[in-house]
């Protein structure tokens, strides 16, 4: 997508309808057929030599209330993974509960500086879906960050070198909707950077909505990766075609304020410090058209570029 202004660096966000080249991980939600990821795990198996899947325990093993579907949650890496732990949400209600929603902690190794090894952190979820259930979310919130800190703290060794440390998934809330506002303060932004986002309510102007308008989405305009492309490029296919803002109790904001869509598939990132000093820059932030007529959620990729700072000399 063009940057505005004259002179300006290109912004990063695009719509694409091919898939990241060579991206280092994939993470996903909703893999709750074992067939389905069984079936995944055989086409992606060939690039990705590291895959995590059929993530969670069915019945009451590890969760609070006896569950029919597992997490959903699948991993595949490019490099060796060192560490893996999963944490269920206790707090799941209605549909949800019968899902072992819940936090994949993945830890991998990029490789190694001078006897220190290179890590890397993935944190992938899927959170409470019902609309007006904020408070669900935000409890959920809370957890993730604790066990993810605490996952990182049982598994790091002195020394190490933080790369990225990547907060992901299925948040199932937005930056735009007012019903929304909950989760929109919630302190993880403060953490951990959104590249999409300026502010409560406020996003990048190359953002756009990653949940399409389920009852659209056989519609010839969005029908193909292709079309789906250029159909969500101009304001008014947006306007049509992804699923609108939200109000408190979960129904349609009619209030007629402009939106491009609810968002609600995040890549968070922070940075570490350590013995280098490392800085991140977002490169490109993809919403892919890829899926079309497959699901009603656009995926969203990003790539980071992670540089060692030259420290100045004493």
């Amino acid at each position: 997508m063009p940057a505005e202004g004259q002179g300006e660096a290109p912004a990063p966000g695009e719509i694409t309808a091919l898939f990241p080249p060579r991206a280092d991980f994939v993470c996903l939600q909703e893999v709750f057929d074992p067939r389905a990821a069984t079936h995944l795990r055989h086409l992606l198996g060939s690039c990705y030599g590291h895959i995590i899947y059929d993530v969670g325990t069915y019945g009451l093993v590890g969760c609070s209330a006896p569950k029919l579907l597992n997490s959903g949650l699948f991993v595949a890496s490019r490099y060796p993974v060192l560490a893996v732990q999963y944490r269920c949400y206790p707090n799941g209600t209605k549909e949800d509960a019968l899902a072992a929603k819940g936090l994949l902690c993945v830890q991998v190794q990029l490789g190694t500086s001078h006897g220190q090894r290179i890590v890397g952190y993935l944190n992938c979820t899927h959170l409470h879906a019902p609309e007006a259930d904020g408070e669900i979310r935000c409890d959920q919130l809370n957890l993730a960050l604790l066990w993810a800190q605490l996952f990182q703290d049982a598994s790091a060794q002195p020394g190490d070198i933080v790369a990225f440390d990547v907060f992901c998934g299925d948040l199932n809330f937005d930056n735009c909707s007012p019903g929304d506002e909950m989760e929109q303060a919630h302190q993880i932004f403060d953490l951990y950077t959104d590249p999409c986002r300026l502010g409560p309510r406020k996003d990048q102007p190359w953002a756009i909505g990653t949940l399409m308008d389920y009852l659209e989405i056989y519609d010839e305009a969005v029908s193909t990766p292709e079309n789906m492309q250029r159909t969500l490029e101009r304001p008014e296919g947006r306007q049509k075609y992804l699923a609108g803002p939200v109000l408190a109790d979960g129904e349609p904001d009619l209030s007629g304020a402009s939106s491009d869509g609810r968002r609600l598939d995040y890549i968070l990132y922070r940075e570490h410090p350590g013995p280098l000093a490392l800085t991140t820059v977002v490169e490109k932030a993809s919403f892919i058209t890829r899926l079309a007529t497959c699901s009603d959620h656009l995926p969203f990729g990003l790539r980071l570029l992670v540089t060692c700072v030259a420290q100045p000399e004493v």
